[in-house]
């Protein structure tokens, strides 16, 4: 199936390398296969960089040291077992920054069909604005949380070399795009918000000044392979969200302990900025702006980058348009 899938990046590689050549430019198609490496995860391989990052030096770098321009296809891998694997959702630009990072590139270029990264949803709010300047951190809670330009490991080898990395308009290329790195400021930068999430309200009073509660059930979604978003803990009970409903087996051994509630048809909104962290205020302009919704698991990220909160997902647009009016509308 990964064979099948990525058939069109095979054969656009090799349109693309013929056109360059017909313009002037010595270009070569070249398939990722032989050059990036991954376990037998098909659909959603994992990277084996050390592997990988030689042989892209070796197959890549060398040709660009003569001139060449290699075209390479995105999103895809070679197993362990020596079959086609294809790298997930946002695989391409995935491909694209693993490629940045062995080479040490000095920008990474994401083309891709918008201005850049908006400070909310312009589908949901005309009034949204591109924003010119993102801390790779911020970019990755944006990605995170609902932004849909980045997936959020799209940009991690960049981060890890730390390569600039600029998001532009393939149908737009005069637009200046945003432009991602490391520096950064102490202003917020964006709301978003991501739908389809269930928060898990999970109880048990025999757990009461005992040990080992939220291990046992953190161990449980391990164990199933589901990723959790947002938690939110008491001494006996624990609320967290994740996104596409509950996998029975989870519900199951959760059961077996505790007791379950599921709230189906929640989003969760983000407001993000480094500006978070140094202005006081923020909490009290957002819960004025929602003081006609019912908000649960209200939570400040660690990096104290995000704050996040759930609403009924029939809400979330109206509740990001009024946090956007009081965060961003003025700007």
């Amino acid at each position: 199936k990964d064979r099948l899938l990525g058939f069109g990046e095979r054969m656009s590689s090799s349109i693309l390398a013929a056109l360059l050549a017909k313009r002037g430019l010595e270009s070569v198609a070249l398939d990722a296969f032989e050059f990036i490496f991954t376990d037998n995860n098909f659909g959603e391989a994992k990277i084996d960089f050390e592997k990988s990052n030689e042989a892209i030096v070796e197959k890549v770098g060398q040709l660009m040291e003569r001139g060449v321009v290699p075209v390479v296809t995105g999103f895809i891998g070679q197993s362990e077992s020596g079959h086609y694997s294809t790298l997930g959702r946002g695989g391409s630009d995935y491909t694209g920054a693993i490629l940045a990072a062995a080479l040490e590139a000095s920008e990474l270029r994401i083309w891709t069909d918008v201005d850049g990264i908006f400070n909310t949803d312009p589908k949901l709010v005309s009034e949204a604005q591109v924003l010119p300047n993102l801390s790779f951190n911020e970019a990755g809670e944006l990605a995170y949380f609902g932004a849909k330009v980045l997936h959020p490991k799209t940009i991690k080898p960049a981060v890890a070399q730390d390569i600039p990395v600029k998001i532009l308009n393939t149908f737009n290329p005069s637009a200046p795009g945003t432009l991602i790195t490391n520096e950064e400021s102490e202003s917020l930068k964006s709301v978003t918000y991501k739908k389809g999430i269930s928060i898990i309200n999970i109880c048990s009073a025999g757990m009461l000044d005992a040990h080992g509660f939220l291990s046992r059930i953190f161990e449980i979604f391990a164990r199933h392979e589901v990723s959790v978003d947002v938690v939110s803990t008491s001494e006996v009970s624990v609320s967290l969200t994740i996104d596409n409903g509950v996998p029975e087996a989870v519900l199951q051994n959760l059961k077996e302990f505790s007791a379950v509630q599921i709230h189906k048809d929640m989003a969760i909104v983000c407001l993000v900025g480094n500006g978070i962290r140094s202005d006081k205020g923020v909490l009290g302009m957002l819960f004025s702006a929602l003081d006609d919704h019912v908000v649960s698991m209200v939570s400040q990220g660690a990096s104290q980058r995000n704050i996040t909160f759930l609403v009924q997902e029939s809400d979330v647009a109206d509740v990001t348009k009024k946090v956007f009016d009081n965060f961003f509308r003025h700007e």
